[in-house]
């Protein structure tokens, strides 16, 4: 027999009582759910954590159908999420969702084709940047940077340090002109980085 609990209150109940409480866990598939797969959850647990007095939530959803259900699951969490931190008092942070089997169904394939088609732009192909050039390169064990102007005759900023990630988090919190292409292509390089550090890959900047 399984107990009834209202998962959610205790839940609020422990992180209220402690901030570094690792049991601000609820668990919403029971041991026999998946025997009856039409009613089985789709979200298996919901985890929460304060983190310098910010409320982190983690999902993990066992079948996430990425055209119908995906957004509606999502807004879902996230205001509870935010009603969660709401009721504790501190402010909300970000919001980690693991889906072990996100897909589309072959009923919606048209459907969701015909979105990608009316709303999905690629980006313009990449310009020259006017403001300047990145240049990534390791060294002695760290990650070194060197920002120059177009010309590539001047040198505007360098830095290095053994966390690439730290590198970059640097350079996007002090360059604030960084546009959404900058950031992913930032993002990439601090993957290549890590990867020539840790993994003894050779670097090739992208």
């Amino acid at each position: 027999r399984i107990e009834q609990v209202n998962q959610l209150e205790r839940t609020i109940d422990r992180l209220q009582r402690s901030h570094d409480t690792k049991s601000g866990t609820m668990v919403l598939l029971g041991p026999t759910d998946l025997d009856r797969l039409d009613d089985a959850p789709c979200v298996v647990s919901v985890t929460f954590n304060i983190v310098d007095e910010r409320l982190y939530g983690t999902y993990v959803i066992r079948s996430d159908d990425i055209y119908n259900a995906w957004p509606f699951n999502t807004l879902s969490l996230i205001r509870l999420q935010r009603e969660v931190a709401k009721r504790i008092g501190i402010p909300v942070n970000s919001a980690t969702f693991i889906s072990h089997s996100a897909h589309i169904n072959e009923r919606d394939w048209d459907k969701a084709l015909a979105k990608l088609d009316k709303w999905f732009k690629r980006p313009l192909p990449l310009q020259a940047d006017p403001s300047g050039l990145f240049f990534f390169g390791v060294e002695n064990g760290r990650a070194r940077a060197l920002f120059v102007n177009h010309e590539a005759d001047k040198v505007l900023w360098e830095g290095e340090s053994s966390d690439p990630e730290e590198l970059i988090r640097y350079i996007v919190d002090t360059m604030p002109w960084l546009t959404a292409q900058h950031m992913r292509y930032l993002g990439g390089e601090a993957v290549r980085l890590t990867q020539a550090l840790t993994e003894g890959v050779p670097y090739e900047q992208g």
